[in-house]
């Protein structure tokens, strides 16, 4: 067994996305996805939608980053400058307009993006059966133009750009504007919806936040937890802590050793339980989950992720092209008595060009099994 039972000292939440609708972003001109879950892994063929089903329930939920809205490396600057709250300069070859958010490119059309919350929420905010959220990008020649210009002590110039975001659960506008030399938001706030994380492929995790999450679990007693997943790719790990103002090991060496230089694996498995356990109650979502681990480890890394997301009440969603990753995460939910896990297999239909979605429940796939997974469930 590689997770230790967990006493949860953080506030849970009885509500989870049920079902959700994409109108006029990126590549979904109106996509909907049914039947969710608790535990959700995404399969398909490249530029099928994966990713940016993901993005589009984190914008959803609340978040509003840059580099999710973009979807950039150079945004790498951006992160930089939002962060530190530094205003600052990058190339002009970077500049990405907002029209990479909208099909086609087509900013006249507003995004909307909508979801159905089970119906046990006890959020008074929450008393209707679904939550939209509504993207547009702001006319210059709308009334209000100047006045949002404001928000920002901007002055009217060609390069500005701004995109305005309203959840019908206030009605409140929230603005990000995009300019030439920086990126900034306004500052109101818009109302967050549930909390959630991002894990992109490729990004490195954040020391500070590792630091501050190990040290959360630390003071709730739960590093075990960290530990014993961890030990599914490094056996010989018996303890960890904080030195130097960073997370070291002890792998039985003559000296500590520093998280970051145990490989990709063991700093994927060990960001994503330090994430969820930060964000109790909400959504966690992972870009290609397989990204440094060996098939062999898979089924325990999803027994890890589903005891972890029901003990925090966790929603958990997922991207693969891996077809060994489908099977371990079925592998690891079959026998329990609830199956709670859901396979979306996401294709474009040859004669719309549409992205549409197969979903397959445990019935689809024990048929699926029964036949070795011959059928192909990536798409």
């Amino acid at each position: 067994m590689y997770i230790a039972s967990i006493i949860c000292a953080y506030s849970r939440k009885s509500y989870m996305y049920t079902s959700f609708r994409a109108q006029n972003f990126r590549g979904f001109r109106d996509f909907e996805l049914n039947d969710i879950d608790r535990i959700n892994l995404i399969a398909g063929r490249n530029n099928s939608g994966k990713t940016a089903l993901m993005e589009a329930m984190y914008v959803h939920s609340g978040n509003r980053e840059p580099k999710t809205l973009l979807r950039t490396r150079s945004l790498m600057s951006f992160e930089y400058f939002l962060v530190r709250g530094i205003r600052g300069t990058v190339n002009s070859s970077d500049i990405v307009s907002w029209s990479s958010l909208f099909s086609d490119f087509r900013t006249e059309n507003e995004i909307t993006l909508s979801a159905r919350l089970d119906k046990k929420s006890k959020q008074p905010h929450y008393d209707k059966a679904s939550v939209s959220l509504n993207i547009r990008k702001v006319s210059t020649e709308r009334d209000d133009f100047v006045a949002i210009l404001r928000e920002f002590e901007a002055e009217d110039e060609d390069d500005i750009e701004i995109l305005e975001f309203t959840l019908d659960t206030d009605g409140k506008p929230f603005h990000v504007l995009i300019s030439e030399e920086r990126i900034r938001s306004s500052r109101s706030n818009i109302q967050n919806l549930i909390p959630s994380d991002f894990m992109y492929t490729g990004e490195p995790a954040d020391r500070e936040d590792n630091v501050k999450r190990f040290s959360n679990m630390r003071q709730a007693d739960t590093v075990s937890v960290l530990i014993g997943a961890l030990e599914m790719i490094e056996p010989r790990l018996r303890s960890m802590e904080i030195l130097y103002d960073n997370i070291h090991a002890n792998i039985g060496l003559s000296q500590l050793i520093s998280l970051s230089s145990l490989g990709v694996g063991m700093n994927r498995i060990a960001g994503l339980i330090l994430a969820m356990y930060e964000i109790s109650g909400g959504i966690m979502f992972i870009d290609e989950i397989e990204n440094g681990l060996h098939y062999s480890v898979q089924e325990n890394l999803w027994d890890v992720v589903g005891k972890i997301a029901r003990d925090l009440d966790i929603q958990v969603f997922a991207t693969t092209h891996s077809l060994e990753m489908i099977k371990a995460a079925h592998a690891a939910y079959k026998d329990l008595p609830e199956y709670d896990f859901r396979l979306h297999r996401l294709d474009r239909n040859p004669g719309t060009d549409e992205i549409e979605a197969v979903t397959y429940n445990s019935f689809g796939m024990e048929s699926l099994a029964a036949f070795n997974f011959d059928f192909e469930v990536r798409g």
